[in-house]
Order: C-alpha cells, then structure tokens, then sequence
C-alpha cells in the first residue's frame, strides 16, 4: 500500500519537477519517475510531505549518491520533517541546492500551528532574526517558532 503521492511534470523546457507527498518511507521510488524524462535539472517538491522515516532517508541517500554530479538538482518547499534530516544525516544535501524550506510556528495562545516559507536568499537572515508571525486563528502577536532553532537551521552550517 502506498502511503506517498508523486506526480512528474515538466517546468520550462528541460525541468524535471517531481512533487512529493505524505510519507516519504521505503515505497518511495523516485527513479522510476525520471526514468523516462528528458531533462537537464531535476527539481523535487516536498510541499505535501509530512514525514521522512529512515528507510525513505535511505532511498533518498542513495538516489542523490547515483544522481549528484549528474545535472543539478535542486529540492523547494521542504517542510520540517525534511529540514530535521538535511541538519541531522551527513550526505543528506550532498550535490543538492535547496531552493525553500517552511518554518514551523506554534500559537502559546490557542496552539494553532502555521508554516512561513523562506526562500535561499533569505537563509543567511535565518541565523540572526525569524520573520515574526501573528496568530491568524486568535490574533495574538508574535508566534513561537515551533523547534530548537540551532538543530532546526543546522543545515546553514553544514553548507557553509
């Protein structure tokens, strides 16, 4: 049974765009996708993603290992279960150019969750200051960021 979505579209003309979606495990097969695409960059969504266990870190390491060096490859939208492993696993972002990734809030007010994404240019920002977000549900000002921020924005190092 599949507990994951992917769809494969093309972006301009020699963009591989391949969406992901729910839970990022050992069905997972993200070769079979591109097989049969033509492309020069490979660009992967994780928008819909809502967990990475450690059989999907698995494929995804193995995938980057065959495919960096390639074409370039590029991943956006990458929600908090995969930013956790781009600063935990070593190898995780090797080759790999991260476009975006989604910030977690959580209100101390009423517990409503929200997610701000960030884009590449507006990383370094990331280490001094978070953007400050107010709680769409209850009106309270200024949101917690839902994480440790020095495990959370590791990956900043990492890449350095």
């Amino acid at each position: 049974m599949s507990t994951h979505t992917a769809t494969v579209k093309k972006e301009g003309q020699d963009t591989c765009l391949v969406e992901l979606g729910g839970i990022f495990d050992q069905t997972i097969e993200i070769e079979p996708l591109i097989a049969d695409q033509t492309f020069s960059k490979l660009v992967i969504d994780f928008d819909q993603i809502k967990r990475m266990n450690s059989s999907g870190v698995r494929i995804w390491l193995l995938f980057i290992q065959k495919h960096s060096g390639k074409y370039p490859i590029e991943i956006r939208k990458c929600q908090p279960p995969i930013v956790e492993q781009m600063s935990l696993i070593d190898g995780f972002l090797d080759g790999v150019t991260v476009q975006s990734i989604y910030l977690p809030y959580l209100c101390a007010n009423c517990g409503n969750e929200a997610s701000v994404l960030v884009e590449a240019k507006d990383f370094e920002s990331l280490k001094t200051e978070l953007p400050v977000v107010d709680c769409e549900s209850c009106g309270a000002p200024k949101m917690d960021f839902d994480y440790i921020e020095d495990a959370y924005f590791h990956f900043l190092n990492k890449n350095a």
